[in-house]
């Protein structure tokens, strides 16, 4: 059987899987402790997002591990909402996004936002014109899908950017998941972008495992309370680094 679904799940490689087994068996500290067996997965912890990092040419200190696509994006638009919304209630996004942008977004209607859903031509694109368009005084954040993940349409995500130039205090997020191997890594991570979603799934790491981009100087609140934003988890770092060594082949 031949499988031709690589855009809904990537099948993990051998040798990520590999990886992530040797390192749960032997880097099993807690990050946060003071001893030695803590350290060592500190360690391993930061070197791992240095590296992913350095693939996005962007600083460390920006990307935050997560469990995938579903919880980054929610992250970004509820922590964003939460965190300016003294500054307005007027959200952005496009009538084709994933359900994770979506029913957040419905979620933030019922909590009192004000949602914009960008309309789309025959092959799912906007117009950049629609965007400039639909700004206003009290917005706060667009989001925009880069790669759509029924049939493929990337976005004018350079043009948008561009837009939002003359907008610095809104949040632009770009939802990447189906983003990774299309060759629009610089289309992207482009300096105008505040937030960016990756899914490790889509590009054969484990389902389970992601990580998110926030430029720094951007604040989102937390989505969780108790515990810290990002939950460690030393395996999935140790594995995203075997994907890096992958995808420079």
């Amino acid at each position: 059987m031949i499988y031709f679904d690589n855009s809904a799940t990537t099948q993990a490689l051998p040798e990520v899987v590999d990886t992530y087994d040797k390192v749960s068996k032997t880097i099993w500290g807690n990050p946060s402790s003071l001893h030695n067996f803590g350290d060592q997965a500190f360690q391993l912890l930061e070197q791992s997002r240095k590296q992913i990092a350095d693939l996005l040419k962007v600083h460390a200190d920006e990307i935050y591990f997560t469990s995938g696509g579903t919880e980054g994006d929610n992250w970004i638009l509820k922590g964003t909402a939460i965190e300016k919304r003294e500054y307005g209630k007027h959200l952005i996004t496009t009538s084709v996004e994933h359900p994770a942008i979506h029913n957040s977004m419905e979620q933030l209607k019922q909590l009192g936002y004000d949602v914009t859903y960008l309309p789309v031509d025959d092959e799912g694109r906007i117009d950049v014109a629609d965007l400039k368009a639909a700004i206003r005084p009290d917005t706060i954040l667009v989001s925009i899908m880069a790669v759509n993940n029924e049939i493929g349409t990337i976005q004018p995500l350079q043009a948008a950017a561009e837009v939002l130039k003359s907008y610095p205090k809104i949040h632009f997020h770009i939802d990447a998941v189906q983003g990774i191997g299309k060759g629009i890594q610089d289309l992207v991570m482009n300096e105008r972008v505040d937030f960016v979603t990756f899914s490790g799934h889509k590009f054969h790491a484990p389902r389970g495992t992601g990580f998110i981009y926030a430029r720094r100087g951007r604040r989102i609140s937390p989505l969780m309370n108790g515990g810290g934003q990002e939950k460690i988890n030393v395996q999935e770092l140790k594995m995203f680094q075997r994907l890096r060594q992958w995808l420079r082949r």
